[in-house]
């Protein structure tokens, strides 16, 4: 069994924004593997209080690394905030507890704006990866979202059990019914700030949504290479990218 811990950066909303996407990071974790999982984001993060008196319950999310504002009280310089968030992206690939992918809505792009919510295009790429890596890996999933979502979740998951045609996996044009069998029980929100794994979803939202929108000096479009090994590749198969922005689905094309 694997659990799918969720979290967004960006928003779906089309006036009133400044965020040109809306993205979902996702978090895989094994369930006989989350108590060591669990240990090694305890033990980063007990690091961070012991180097930079960060406290072990303060929410740790990208966009604070990236920006700096939420971080300002603990006297943190950009390289160093810099430096955190790679370590953050550094446990996830290097400990072998976790595989991530992400979802890039790109909003700017929609051109039936107001028409096409994109948190219902994100969360139906994200659960059918989700559905796929199951399969794969000969197990079943269950989704455990950032608060705010779930009764939209829950609603499409319903749904797609019953019946969901989808492209077939080489792109041949042929359609194919995509239920999900291995998707298993409700959603489970979490709220982010009592989860190390829903803020772990976070900093690979934010890795993705950085890689089509970077910024200059903390998040380069290249910071989503660090994840590295645990990112789970198959779930682009079919875009023509380079190895940097593998493991990542983005809709639509431009």
């Amino acid at each position: 069994m694997y659990l799918a811990y969720f979290d967004e950066s960006g928003d779906s909303g089309y006036r009133s924004t400044i965020s040109k996407a809306f993205v979902l990071g996702c978090v895989l974790v094994r369930s006989d593997q989350w108590l060591p999982a669990l240990d090694a984001l305890k033990a980063f993060r007990t690091a961070l209080r012991i180097e930079h008196g960060i406290p072990m319950d303060f929410e740790l999310k990208g966009h604070h690394l990236g920006r700096g504002k939420a971080l300002k009280r603990f006297g943190l310089t950009e390289a160093e905030r810099r430096r955190i968030y790679h370590g953050a992206l550094q446990v996830l690939n290097d400990t072998g507890y976790f595989r991530v992918f992400g979802v890039v809505i790109r909003k700017d792009l929609i051109k039936a704006r107001g028409r096409i919510d994109p948190r219902i295009e994100g969360w139906v790429r994200a659960i059918e990866r989700v559905q796929s890596f199951a399969v794969e890996n000969e197990s079943f999933a269950t989704l455990m979202p950032d608060v705010g979502h779930a009764e939209l979740i829950k609603r499409l998951v319903r749904r797609m059990r019953r019946h969901n045609d989808v492209q077939g996996k080489f792109g041949t044009g042929a359609v194919v019914d995509h239920k999900l069998l291995n998707i298993v029980e409700d959603v489970s929100d979490r709220i982010s700030h009592e989860s190390y794994f829903v803020q772990a979803a976070d900093w690979v939202a934010y890795a993705a949504h950085r890689a089509y929108y970077p910024l200059r000096r903390c998040c380069d479009n290249k910071v989503w290479f660090q994840l590295g090994d645990c990112r789970v590749l198959d779930v682009s198969r079919l875009n023509d990218r380079g190895d940097e922005l593998n493991g990542m689905v983005d809709w639509p094309k431009p």
